[in-house]
């Protein structure tokens, strides 16, 4: 077990907590974030995702359109609205 880990453990072990919660609700909200955390290192940025494209040949615009036609559901209304222009 990390140092951190460790810290975390011994932290959950302490019964008085200002919040309230049992040593079984911290436990339960800190793996939940750890994986919340695992699943967002996972996933990729529009813009991170054009960047490996770009690296492998693939123009910028390519990539916005095959995530238009898979359902656009990557495409954040911020990111969409941009006005890009690649060479």
């Amino acid at each position: 077990m990390c140092a951190r880990r460790s810290y975390a453990v011994n932290m959950l072990e302490t019964p008085d907590d200002d919040h309230g919660l049992t040593p079984e609700e911290q436990t339960e909200i800190l793996m939940m974030a750890a994986r919340l955390q695992e699943e967002q290192r996972e996933r990729m940025s529009v813009d991170q995702l054009e960047l490996l494209a770009q690296e492998a040949g693939i123009d910028p615009p390519f990539v916005r359109m095959a995530i238009e036609r898979r359902g656009g559901t990557a495409l954040s209304s911020a990111a969409s609205s941009r006005s890009r222009r690649w060479p």
